[in-house]
């Protein structure tokens, strides 16, 4: 089932011919053929939102998910989206961390244990019509498909690097860019956990990345041994395949003299 700027572009190609397709949620992009064209079949009512389509797939990371209180795990892809009441946002399956906070039928329940099983196999994706999310296992664990709703070129440039206070944001404000925000004082940051600093920064990355931010690296500071999050920035955005440009020592030494 092809979502609808898909299907236009289905009707104009003839049967044999070649789209674009994009499947986030499967991992899938690229060059699709048209098998056939065909009208869509005729659907009942009912109750709740129509199931627009349903995938079958081999994934290569298959994730155990097991909630508090719950005796079997759920069986679920690495990067299909959950939706985390502690980041308020859709976070991929596989970068939950144990006792982070999700949301099911019955209210909010915490992850007990999460972990990859080492093997592929055979998943199923379903697409809803409407907000696409659903609610899987008896519990109700509201789930999302990503729809490829990320931003191309929002023209802003986003500065990464280890020494958030004393580097990245002296850096971006003298070069007319962005960081990556957490609305927090200095203090008030060295206060949170490593676990608290990650998911904080985590989801404001994933934001600038959904509105298309280009990144530019200060990397680490080499007066400061102590590791930030800049190899988790990077480790994220090298898995969408993000480049980062890395900022010349003397460019930051002619903005901030470090």
């Amino acid at each position: 089932m092809l979502r609808p700027l898909e299907w236009i572009e289905a009707q104009r190609a003839a049967v044999g011919e070649t789209i674009t397709l994009t499947l986030s949620e499967m991992g899938i992009e690229g060059s699709a053929q048209v098998l056939g064209i065909e009208p869509c079949p005729s659907v009942s009512g009912g109750n709740g939102s129509l199931v627009t389509g349903r995938f079958l797939h081999s994934s290569g990371e298959v994730m155990e998910l097991r909630l508090a209180g719950q005796a079997e795990p759920i069986g679920v892809t690495a990067i299909h989206p959950i939706y985390s009441v502690d980041r308020q946002s859709y976070v991929p399956a596989g970068e939950l961390f144990p006792g982070e906070t999700v949301a099911t039928l019955s209210g909010e329940t915490n992850v007990a244990a999460i972990h990859s099983t080492g093997h592929s196999q055979a998943v199923f994706n379903l697409e809803i019509q409407g907000q696409h999310v659903f609610r899987v296992t008896e519990d109700g664990l509201l789930v999302h498909n990503d729809c490829g709703t990320t931003s191309v070129g929002s023209e802003q440039t986003t500065i990464i690097g280890n020494g958030q206070y004393s580097r990245v944001v002296p850096f971006a404000k003298a070069t007319g860019a962005r960081t990556i925000e957490n609305g927090m004082t200095e203090t008030d940051w060295e206060k949170l956990s490593s676990r608290e600093r990650y998911k904080l920064n985590d989801g404001n990355l994933r934001e600038r990345i959904r509105e298309g931010d280009r990144f530019r690296s200060l990397g680490p500071d080499g007066r400061n041994r102590k590791l930030d999050l800049l190899i988790a920035e990077m480790n994220r955005l090298r898995e969408r395949g993000i480049p980062v440009e890395e900022v010349p020592q003397d460019e930051i030494l002619n903005v901030i003299g470090r």
